[in-house]
Formats: structure tokens, sequence, C-alpha cells
């Protein structure tokens, strides 16, 4: 039985009208308890989370050990409302049957729901009381039989609510009552929880609080310390921070940390700061100095500029990329930013900040080089926090700690390093030492050098190649786990086949030779590509995707799923897929010899290669060959095969040179990203080697009919959607970001024209052939990396959001781009299948591709997860980059300087495709002492009675090797041999130089045959504990060496 109540109310709208508003609630009074249904019988107990518990104590409400919990509805729209992540993350456990999480529905239950606010009472206050007055309804429906508790961390709810004679406690207390071992061995409370439950606890509420800082070396006696002795300004409350905000007299900012210097950031504001602009004159900075990252179209100067923010104390103890308010210095306090690098070493000693891993997107490199050559610019201080961007972060404890018993506060080291070191209190320091854990911030006092924050969970041992994978996944919040039983039951049959009901709307081209070329290894082929030359001379070629969006259905599980990923993540040893590998890797990829769906676009040309037609259909194709580029290349290049085969790869790699000779005519940019191929060994998955990926003709060929494809698609959706077309654009770069670049070209008698992207590319073409007639041809390459750098990213946007004129794509100098070619691992490309569905009338637009709204919002989320995509790929690289050169130092291999700082180098690595920063001081150069020349951009380090001048573009060569540092992060050490200017450290491990290319390239069973041999004259173990002993501290080569003289005595046997 449903009841009904409203209230009505008038309001004034917009245009000053008055309307009356009714609201009709309707309430219940067959809504049950849930037990027997959702929450188990045989329980002693239930308990009742209120707001603030579930939002700070989410992570003990995720552990195993806690089910049967009973979350109200008052509780579920408060959350919603504060916190949307913690708000999944609790729908996750009310989706999860085996947490048996109920939830209650009191704002809908007659006996329980409270009605509207009362004079004078808050909407926390009414929701409190809302709370206590379902847990009582509770208590007296379940009676004698089951206890109920109330848990709120909140003293005057805790109050009231045991004036009302509620079952009440802290979420602490209710714990440490629960745990067996704090109760020698007898159960005095209702559950056996673990005792590392303790550890997830959040102290940061008034009540537990005391608990955290009890004890404290920071504080004296009693508690918080006293204001004389606060490390920080105490932070301006939101309400005064929001009103000054308002009246310009502070701004409202992103920070971001100085990716080479901890003490020092940036705040990317968003206010319209004319009044700053009028001081910059002073200072030689015009309003139009101020940069473009972000211009809103109904204002006449631009609302984005940035305010130096130096030293811990202005920090404030806000951290990378929280949204600050900023109090303007005066223009006495005004500074310059740093020029300067801090090493892992000076990192180390920085308590106050902790460690620096900078920003990975690059900003913080276009605000060093807008203010590059500026004695002053605004500079400012933190006063307080609009919204933080704490998260759950990923390290390991302090290598000094303690390995006490019971409960310590330990310091938690991030692997960002631009987060500082987190205090935890755990009673597991033994089982946590040497381990990668996560923890997650909860407070950050101003009496205290370190936030305070809980341990979440253990993801594995230091060094371990699983484990370290992991860290990068979690640190750049990729959804690694595995898909759902929901999700897997939207999937087809494994032995799914094409049957005729498949047909419909389909062409049948499985008569054509259809090919697929891709890279080694590829399983989950999108793509294939047929041609043919009729008689009459005009040409057909047939770019066919795997029919992605015929198994993933709109609103389905499966979709929403795809949606939240957003793209598939390729790490160095794996690939973290967007949908589940049965379609991927099966029912969708485009393998050889199965008849596979596919939407296709075809393309008639004739014999000059100009297009005469494109026409847009769904297909049902059999691939006749899946090749690699090289078997390819092999196929075209040997002139005795003139099969159907190579005929068609000949006439799609003539028709591709075509394409892109025009592109290049119309400004398409050639510029360069190197990207590293590893060799793995079979067994371990360790890597044996490390070069630049080749590229053929090939890969150029697949490229130009996949761009062409793209181009096509973008030109069809938008003429029949223009309002809600699913493109990418590349935007134009902002011509600051090259004048770093411009200024160090000219000093080498090159110069690049960045008027257009045909200016460009013609200007990079003159710079190659000036650095072939110097005979350094790879200068251009570095030319053209540098370039790249200078550009902006490309992004997905909604047609409708942006005039015409702004869909222009920089990079390949086209006026409209999409993506269409890759859905089985972008979810961009399946939303543009359904719109070139419905364009070619095969269904009709869905209600959701027509709400801009959510398409904005998931555009949002494809850049955004599209960007970490590629942080954790070049964080992958970065790993095994570090695991080759700790089994594979190198002594000698040639770099070249891509930028100059005051007190380092930093060099681009040909051979190995990767960037390093060389930090110089008086204790590694050669003479004590080097100097920075601004005017040349160089760097002047004495050699005896000479002095070696070190530039940009000059060649220099290093050696390579890995360190372990403090805080088990493994260094990677690059030192310059040649100009000899530096100290070589005399720990580089000469005993694992390779000393032949074939060596390289040994499996560890030749390994294991070599020490055999040696055993055998009685030299083994000697050679062994040699290798070992010189970097004792390093656990995973004691562990490899224990493995190695195991399979030596199995051996011997």
């Amino acid at each position: 039985m449903s009841l009904k109540s409203s209230k009505s109310f008038v309001k004034r709208t917009k245009k000053g009208n008055v309307i009356k508003v009714v609201r009709e609630h309707y309430l219940r009074d067959d809504i049950g308890t849930g037990i027997g249904k959702v929450l188990e019988e045989d329980v002693p107990c239930y308990i009742i989370p209120d707001t603030n518990v579930v939002l700070h104590q989410i992570t003990v409400l995720e552990h195993e050990s806690i089910k049967n919990v009973i979350l109200l509805e008052t509780v579920l729209d408060e959350v919603k409302n504060q916190n949307q992540s913690v708000y999944n993350r609790v729908r996750t456990l009310i989706d999860d049957k085996g947490k048996h999480f109920y939830l209650f529905s009191n704002e809908h239950h007659k006996e329980t729901y409270i009605g509207e606010r009362q004079p004078s009472e808050s909407i926390n206050d009414r929701n409190d009381r809302a709370i206590r007055v379902a847990t009582l309804w509770y208590m007296r429906k379940l009676s004698e039989s089951k206890i109920i508790y109330l848990l709120t961390n909140d003293k005057e709810n805790l109050r009231k609510a045991k004036e009302m004679e509620v079952n009440a406690k802290t979420i602490h207390e209710f714990i440490k009552e629960n745990v067996k071992e704090l109760n020698n061995g007898f159960i005095e409370g209702y559950y056996s929880f673990p005792i590392e439950l303790l550890d997830f606890l959040n102290y940061s509420d008034e009540l537990s609080r005391e608990e955290l800082l009890e004890g404290d070396r920071d504080l004296p006696e009693g508690g918080k310390m006293a204001k004389k002795n606060l490390l920080f300004e105490e932070h301006v409350p939101l309400t005064t921070c929001l009103r000054k905000i308002k009246m310009k007299k502070y701004f409202q900012g992103r920070l971001r940390i100085n990716r080479n210097n901890i003490n020092e950031g940036y705040v990317v504001l968003k206010n319209n700061l004319l009044e700053l602009g009028v001081d910059l004159k002073e200072l030689g900075v015009q309003p139009e100095d101020i940069s473009n990252t972000d211009v809103e179209s109904n204002t006449s100067i631009e609302v984005y500029d940035t305010i130096l923010i130096q030293n811990f104390k202005h920090l404030n103890r806000a951290l990378n990329g929280d949204i600050c308010a900023v109090e303007m210095l005066p223009k006495t306090q005004w500074a310059a930013p740093s020029k300067s690098a801090l090493s892992n070493d000076m990192l180390e000693d920085e308590e106050l900040t902790g460690e620096n891993n900078g920003d990975k997107d690059g900003d913080s490199k276009s605000f060093y080089r807008r203010f590059e050559g500026k004695d002053l610019i605004p500079t400012g201080k933190i006063v307080g926090i609009i919204k933080r961007n704490w998260k759950t972060y990923c390290g390991s404890l302090d290598e000094e700690t303690e390995l006490n018993d019971g409960a310590n506060k330990v310091l938690f080291v991030p692997v960002d390093r631009s987060i500082p070191k987190i205090r935890i209190l755990t009673r597991q320091v033994k089982e946590l030492i040497n381990k990668r854990i996560s923890v997650t911030i909860d407070s950050w006092d101003a009496s205290s050098k370190y936030p305070d924050g809980h341990y979440v969970s253990t993801i594995g041992e230091i060094y371990d190649k699983d484990a370290e994978s992991k860290v990068i996944l979690l640190e750049h919040d990729v959804p690694h786990y595995q898909f759902s039983q929901a999700i897997m039951e939207c999937l087809p049959n494994r032995t799914w086949e094409v049957e005729a009901k498949d047909m419909e709307h389909r062409r049948d081209l499985r008569h054509l030779n259809i090919v697929s070329v891709d890279p080694p290894g590829c399983t989950d082929i999108d793509d294939a590509l047929h041609a043919i030359q009729f008689p009459d001379g005009t040409i057909e070629i047939g770019v066919h995707i795997a029919d992605v969006t015929h198994f993933v259905k709109e609103g389905t599980m499966i979709d929403i799923e795809a949606a939240k990923r957003g793209t598939t993540v390729y790490l160095v040893d794996r690939r973290i897929e967007m949908l589940p590998s049965l379609l991927t890797n099966q029912i969708c990829s485009l393998r050889e010899n199965v008849d596979r769906l596919a939407f296709s676009v075809v393309w008639k040309f004739n014999e000059k290669g100009d297009m005469l037609s494109v026409d847009y259909f769904k297909s049902v194709i059999r691939s006749r060959r899946s090749l690699t580029y090289e078997q390819a290349q092999v196929i075209i290049d040997d002139k005795a095969r003139d099969d159907e085969l190579a005929t068609d790869l000949r006439l799609l790699l003539k028709i591709s040179r075509i394409l892109k000779e025009r592109r290049f005519e119309s400004g398409s940019l050639t510029l360069a990203s190197p990207a590293v191929k590893f060799y793995m060994e079979t067994e371990s998955s360790n890597p044996t080697d490390v070069e630049l990926y080749q590229l053929r003709e090939t890969n150029s060929m697949v490229e130009e009919f996949m761009l062409l494809a793209n181009i096509a698609v973008a030109k069809k959706i938008v003429k029949e959607f223009p309002m809600v077309a699913c493109l990418r654009r590349h935007p134009s770069p902002d011509p600051k970001r090259f004048e770093p670049l411009l200024k160090v070209l000219r000093k080498h008698g090159m110069d690049l024209d960045i008027t257009s992207s045909k200016t460009l590319n013609d200007s990079l073409e003159v710079i190659e052939e000036m650095t072939k007639k110097s005979g350094d041809p790879y200068l251009n390459t570095l030319v053209r990396i540098l370039v790249t750098r200078c550009m902006e990213q490309a992004v997905y946007f909604i047609s409708g959001d942006v005039s015409s004129n702004e869909y222009w794509h920089y990079g390949l100098a086209v006026p409209i781009y999409t993506h269409f070619t890759s859905p089985i691992r972008r979810y961009a490309d399946v939303i543009v299948h359904r719109l070139l569905g419905a364009a070619i009338g095969i269904y009709p637009l869905t209600p959701k591709l027509t709400d801009r709204e959510y398409s904005r919002r998931l555009m949002q989320n494809l850049n955004r997860r599209n960007r970490f995509a590629q942080y954790s790929q070049r964080s992958s690289v970065e790993l095994f980059t570090n695991i080759y050169f700790n089994i594979n130092p190198v002594d000698h291999v040639t770099c070249y300087v891509v930028d100059i700082r005051d007190n380092a180098v930093v060099v681009f690595i040909p051979k190995y495709g990767f960037e390093h920063v060389i930090y110089l001081n008086n204790e590694n150069t050669v003479n004590g002492k080097f100097e920075y020349q601004e005017k040349t951009d160089s760097l002047i380090i004495p050699f005896g009675k000479q002095k070696v001048q070190v530039t940009m573009f000059q060649s220099l060569h290093v050696r390579i090797f890995v360190k372990t540092a403090k805080n088990y992060r493994r260094k990677l050490c690059i030192e310059i041999i040649e100009p000899n200017v530096m100290k070589l450290d005399p720990e580089f491990p000469f005993h694992l130089l390779k000393k032949s290319e074939k060596q390289d390239k040994q499996e560890s069973t030749t390994t294991i045959e070599e020490i055999t041999s040696t055993n055998n004259s009685g030299a083994s173990s000697v050679t062994i504990d040699s290798v070992v002993s010189q970097t004792d501290n390093d656990l995973k080569r004691k562990r490899t060496k224990d493995k190695l003289m195991k399979k030596l005595k199995q051996v011997k046997k």
C-alpha cells in the first residue's frame, strides 16, 4: 500500500514570473527489513553506518569481513551529493551479493519518513535525525531477536542517539570490540574481525583524531600544537574563500607541482585577470602574453592565467591537482621560476614536501617556457582548499621504519614524487616492510610535517614485475579488475558463427581477397583491406572494421563497462582490455579463414588516385591472410611473386603513396615520437634487449587507409547529425610554446615558420636537408621530437559544442576527423559506429546519443582515459627500461643534449628511445665546479686548463646502469664519459657487462649451463656470490640468485 504526501510552494522565475510548485512524495508501508532476502538471518547483529562513516570509512566497509550492513536511502543520497567516487564504490557493495548490503528506502517508508526540515534545523541535522529514526524503527521491528548498531563518529549525532536509547557506537569502538586478538582470544563482541582491519580505520574525525595524535613526537603533551608552533597557516574557511574569490581578492585554480622542483608549483587560474594584466605591464608582460589555455567566447580577455607558488609554506599543504584559493603576494615578493632541477637524492632530503614525480601532462614545461627570461612573474600563496584531489596512493614504508610489535605510527613513501610522505597507524609493520602497498590520505593538520592517512591494501613484493605493473595501473586510475559475471553474460556463445539472422542489412563480401596487416603477435585484429582493379582501370579499395556494436548493445552491462574503461591500455608485458577477450581476440577479431561481421567503407578511384565515390555498409567478410607488416613488405618487395595477394598489396601501396603525397602537400606534419620494442626472455619475462621500433612502408600503407576511412566517416556523421557527432580535433599550438625552441634553433642556424602546419612542415624539410649535409642526420629527428612536444593534445568533442572551423585537425591538416577504425580497443569508435549505422538508415538514432550533456560527459571521460592510458604506457616502458639496465648495464652509448638547466643536462638516447636528466654538482664534476651561461644557454665545465661547453643538440657519450637508492627506488644512472667532465661512480657493475651480441640473446637455460660448467672447476659459488654481494640490498637480485642455485642443484643431479 502506498500513501501520498505533498508539499507546495511558490517561487519566482528568472523572468520575474511567480509560479506554484507542487512536490508529491509517495510513502509505502510494505517495505521490509531485508532480512532473509539480502541480509543473512544467522548473524547476531546488523550495522547502520551514517553518512560520515560511509564517506570516511569506505575502505573498512569494503573489507571482506564486513557484511550484513543496512544502508539508508538518506545516507546514499548524501554520499552521492558529496563524493561521486565513494558513491560508485557503495553501489558496487550493494550489487555484490556476497557482501549482503541492504538499501533501505527510509525516505519512502511511512514510519521512517520524517518530513522536511524543522525551523532552524540544518539539512545535515535533519538527515542525522532521519538516520536515528530509521535505526530506532529497526530496533523496534527486530525487538530482542537481533542487535542493531548505529555507527557514527559525529559527536552530536552520537549524543542524540544515546538520548533516544539507540544502540550507537563509533566505528572505531565497534571494530576494536570485535577484533579477536585484542580480547586475548575471547570474542567479547559479535564478530571476529582480523586485526588488520584496524589499519583500515580513518582517524580524521573529531572523535578518533586524539588517538592518532596521542604521543606524537611533533606535538606537546595534551594533543594539538600551540598556535606558535604551527608549520603552516590555517586554511581559510571555504565560504570565506568563495566570497573573496567573487570579490577578486583571492584567485581560484588548480595546483601543478614543478616536475623538477617540489618546493615550487603554479596555479592555473580560472578568473577574469584584467587587474592582474595591468599589473603585469609594469613588469614588461602585457595582457596579450597571458597563455591561451582556455578562453570563454563571451569575454574580451583570456580567462586563464598562472600564478607562481614558491616554498613549501606557501604551498600550504596543497597537493598536485588540488583546486586552491590563492592570495597574491606584494609585488616586492614576486619571483621567477627556478631553472634548477632536483635529483632523486636531493628529493629524499626534502622531509616537509616529500618527493616529486612531476606532472605527466607537460603543463609545467609550457609554463616555464612561457616565462623563460622573465625576471619577475605574479607570485602568490595558497590560503585555502576548494576541492581536494586526494586519492589512493601506491608506495612502500620508509626503509628506516623500526620493526616494532603492536600499533606503530610509520611513514609511507609514495611512488609519485609530487606527493609527500604520509603517516599511517599500522599493526602490520613486519608484514608490510619490503612490500608495495596502497594508502589514502585522511587529513593534514597545520601543525604536522606530514598528512595522516590509513592503509588500504597490499599490492605485492617490491621489484616484482606484476606488483610494479599493478602500481602503474593504480596510479593512473586504470580499471583492471576482472569483468563481472553480469558482463560475461552479455557475450555470445564461444562457438558463435555467422547465421542467417546476422545477414540482415549486410553485404556478403566473403568472395573478396581481404587481408589484414598488423604488428607481430597481434590477436585483436580490428581492420582489414582489399583492393581490386577493374578492366576499365578504376580501382576499388575497401576498409573493413570489426562490427563490435553487433555484440555490444547500447545500455547493456558490457556497454556501460566499456564506456567506463574508455580504451584498451597497452603495457610492455600485458594489455588491459576494454572488452572481454572472447570478443577482442576471437569473435570480433578479423582472423584469417573465419567468417566475421564488419562495417565497411569502400571507395572507387581512377588510376591517378582521384576519388570517384565512397560507400558505407555493414558486411560479412572472410580474411584470406593475417600478415605482419614485415611479411607484407617481403611479399611486396619479392619481384618473383605475381600472385593475387602480391598484386593486391602492391595496388594498396600504390594508392597509399598517392594519398600520403597529397596529404603532405596539404600541410600534414611528419613528426617524431620514439617508440621502443622489448625482447622478452621466455621463462622469466625479463627484457633481454630493447631497441627503437622499426617502421616499414607497409605501416604507412595501412595508416593512410585508416586515416582516409576516419575522415570519410567524420564527414558522413556530421552531415547527418551536425549537433551530436563524435569527432576528434587537434588544436593549433600556442606560438609561445615554440619560443624557447625557436631561440635555440636560431643559435644553430635553423628556423621554423609556425604560421601553419604547411609552413611548419616545409621548415622541417629544410632542416632535414641541412642536417644531411652537416653529417649528423639524427639532428633532424631530434628537432621533430622537440616540435612534437610543443603540440597540443588531440581531443574528442561533440560537433555541436564548437563552430565548424574549430573541427580542424592541425597535425593531419584536415578540416574534419574522427576515430572509426579501432572499436575493439577504443570506445569512441563504438559511438562512431552507432552514429554511422544510424546515418545510413540501419536503425534510428537513440535518445542517449542525442543527449548532448551525456555525450559531453562521455567525451570528457574518454579524453581522460586516453590520456592516462598514454601515461601508463610510458610508465611501463620506464619500468622495463629500468629492469633491462639493472640486468644489462651499458658502458658506452651516444646521446644528444635536448635541454640545458643551470645544474643539469637533459639528454636523449636514440638507441633506447628515452630521455634522462643528468644532474651536475660540485661532487660529481671533475674539477668540482661548473657554470651556467644564460646568454648561450649552455654549461661551462672546467677540464684541466681547458673549459668544456655543453650546448643543445651536442652529442655526448654516456654509460648507463641502475643503483638501488633510498626507499627501494631503483635509480637509473647515466654518466657522461666523453667529454671527460664527470667523476664516475666506482659502483658501476662491470661484472654484468655483456661480452657479445650473441650473449645478449641467451636464455636462462644457457646461463644455467654456464654456471654448471664453471662449477665443475670449483669456481661457480664464488662467481655467483661476487655478483650478488655488490648489490646485496637489491631483494630481487637475491631471489634470482636463489632460483639459479636451486636449478643448478637440479642440473648437477
